[in-house]
């Protein structure tokens, strides 16, 4: 499929976006159906209807009467032996095959309703059975297949732990987990290996035939629930089209223009087929005008709205004069925009606003009930610098107490986790090092484990603290710069001629690695860009643009490295908030449900949007550091939280 071929569905998308319109039609055409659902996967469109020339009732969120005037579906079959008209027989009245057939209903619509009154892989996933299959593989997967013959293990069972082979899993995990914890193999707990087992057999998936084996001939059937919540999915024109609505007119409501093949259009009834399609909104605008999207399945392009209506049209945007590739260390990439938190909107995009839980106890405890993990940020919500705000110690110790997974994920670069942990005590806040997560090792983690550059050739020049260099050292990689007394003084004429013909400069560094440092002199700068300029790596732990430290804020990490994006020309990689490099290092060291996970920060810009780009279930905004309320109440706002409190210590109720 060209781009050219695309251009009266783009263009027409891209117009209706940018006029902040909830819904919009297209023609229905097998080209128009095509494209239409490849955007909606790949999460661009919040719905994708067959219909008419009127709004189909399915389209609202309110139950509407769904009659011929409103649907004008000339697609859908009305006949009252109709394959439909089976299924609700099928489900509603529950009416056996053999029934169905002595009552008239012919070879076709019985087999029509066979098939979709199966629960789809996806159904199943949502009422549960996964967990219920990793839950038996966990119990069960380490017998060997002697035992299991013994204990009466039918061969669908004996199958299903043979194929998901756990002992080769189990082995494979503790290895990585000793590794990461540098202990022995064989001091792994089975409470370590235990959640990172559960994520992979998560991410490894389960065919539709094996969830249906553990929901059973009963469950794996469709009830009435789940044809009202998720439709069934028709076939039209040779392509599967999901989640239609599901419902049934009297004969007297049958669309006389309804077509004897999908395939057929014709000048009669072309005007009568529309596809109704429903825009996604992010940060109160339309996906479309915002989003970038991908082009070509080799390489990824970043396209703005402006640039996808040139080449959609055909235009100077087609030849590729304002499409660049994206770097391959760049964090938002675009699975970051199908894991956006998109706001579906009707009319105007707007959503509500966030929940303001202070003094609220049934709204807060309702809240913290949704969420398994809490990811913390540290300054600006625990504390700001050496003041702990009040009530802090009680409310991690509540949460702890209702089972929470805590993770203090911090951006401050100045510190190590073993820092980090000398402070959570000394604030009287019990934390283990295991449980921090900066960006200094996350940047740390990157280098090694993602960059993995070849030793000489892999030293790191530092422009931050001592919390960048230990981090580097717990890696093994090697580095120069940074504390080093011998850099914090004044630049010499001889040192413009020594940087200027190499001798100064060390000949194994390959990477930039900018902090916050408390000590930025020309000198260091001057090394940093010598060292950009002859190719090396830019890399940040953060951008963040100030510090909230003793009740007021200090110039950031973001001040360190802007000197060198203003010399060098040259935009660091941030491996801290809200680079999605950082989301997708925690989510492998700690292996946690991203939906069933809160971001909790003072910052709209990095805590906030962290979560929100990364797709958790939810983000709580706290009032005790840099953003204000707002900054984010009101229509039109850009990045909005879940929810906010005065204090983190408002949690207590």
């Amino acid at each position: 499929m060209s781009l050219v071929n695309l251009s009266h569905v783009c263009s027409h998308l891209q117009n209706a976006s940018l006029a902040r319109l909830g819904l919009t039609s297209i023609p229905y055409t097998k080209l128009h159906l095509s494209l239409a659902l490849l955007l909606h996967k790949q999460g661009f469109l919040s719905q994708v209807k067959l219909g008419g020339p009127s709004l189909p009732a399915s389209c609202f969120p309110a139950p509407l009467a769904d009659n011929h005037r409103i649907t004008g579906a000339p697609h859908r079959d009305r006949d009252p032996r109709s394959g439909e008209a089976a299924l609700h027989d099928m489900v509603y009245r529950r009416k056996t095959e053999a029934y169905l057939r002595e009552e008239g209903f012919g070879e076709e619509a019985v087999e029509f309703a066979l098939e979709h009154r199966q629960l789809g892989k996806e159904q199943l996933e949502q009422d549960g059975w996964d967990k219920r299959a990793i839950d038996f593989l966990l119990k069960h997967g380490q017998k060997p297949h002697a035992q299991l013959e013994e204990e009466g293990f039918d061969s669908a069972a004996r199958t299903i732990l043979q194929d998901h082979d756990v002992p080769s899993a189990i082995s494979t995990l503790r290895t990585q987990l000793a590794e990461e914890l540098e202990i022995d193999e064989n001091d792994v707990s089975k409470e370590q290996l235990e959640p990172r087992l559960r994520a992979h057999l998560r991410r490894e998936g389960f065919p539709r035939e094996t969830l249906a084996y553990f929901a059973g001939p009963t469950a794996s059937l469709a009830t009435p629930r789940h044809l009202e919540r998720d439709g069934i999915a028709l076939t039209a024109m040779g392509l599967t089209v999901p989640s239609q609505p599901f419902t049934t007119l009297p004969p007297a409501s049958r669309d006389p223009d309804a077509l004897e093949s999908e395939s057929e259009v014709t000048r009669a009834n072309r005007a009568s087929r529309r596809l109704w399609l429903g825009l996604k909104y992010w940060d109160g605008s339309p996906v479309l005008s915002k989003a970038r999207m991908v082009s070509k399945p080799t390489k990824r392009y970043w396209l703005d709205a402006w640039d996808l209506g040139k080449v959609v049209r055909g235009g100077s945007g087609a030849k590729g004069e304002r499409i660049y590739p994206i770097d391959i260390h760049q964090p938002f990439l675009w699975t970051s925009v199908v894991k956006m938190q998109a706001v579906t909107s009707l009319v105007t995009g707007s959503s509500s606003g966030p929940q303001f839980l202070t003094g609220d106890k049934p709204a807060i405890d309702a809240f913290i009930a949704k969420f398994d993990v809490f990811l913390f940020d540290c300054d600006g919500v625990l504390w700001s610098g050496d003041h702990l705000f009040p009530l802090i110690p009680e409310t991690i110790a509540h949460l702890r107490s209702l089972q929470k997974r805590l993770i203090f994920v911090t951006n401050n670069s100045t510190k190590s986790r073993a820092d980090y942990a000398k402070k959570f005590h000394t604030m009287g806040i019990p934390c283990s090092e295991e449980e921090v997560f900066g960006s200094s090792y996350s940047a740390a983690i990157y280098i090694a484990r993602i960059m993995r550059l070849e030793p000489p050739k892999n030293r790191v020049y530092v422009l931050g603290e001592s919390g960048v260099e230990q981090e580097l050292a717990s890696e093994n990689i090697p580095f120069c710069g940074g504390t080093d007394p011998l850099l914090r003084r004044e630049m010499l004429p001889e040192d413009f001629k020594r940087i200027a013909d190499g001798s100064l400069l060390d000949d194994d560094v390959a990477i930039v690695l900018t902090g916050l440092d408390y000590h930025p002199s020309y000198l260091k700068y001057a090394l940093g860009m010598a060292y950009l300029r002859r190719g090396a790596h830019f890399l940040a732990t953060n951008t963040d643009s100030t510090l909230p430290s003793a009740g007021t804020l200090f110039p950031g990490a973001g001040a360190t490295s802007a000197p060198l994006v203003t010399a060098a020309g040259k935009q660091p990689l941030a491996l801290g908030k809200p680079g999605q490099a950082m989301m997708e290092a925690i989510e492998g060291k700690f292996a946690f449900e991203r939906a069933r996970a809160c971001m909790v920060g003072d910052r709209l810009d990095t805590d906030i949007r962290f979560g929100i780009e990364g797709g958790l279930g939810g983000t709580l905004c706290v009032l005790t550091g840099v953003s204000r309320k707002e900054e984010f109440l009101g229509k039109g706002k850009g990045v909005v939280p879940s929810a906010y409190l005065d204090s983190l210590g408002d949690l207590l109720g």
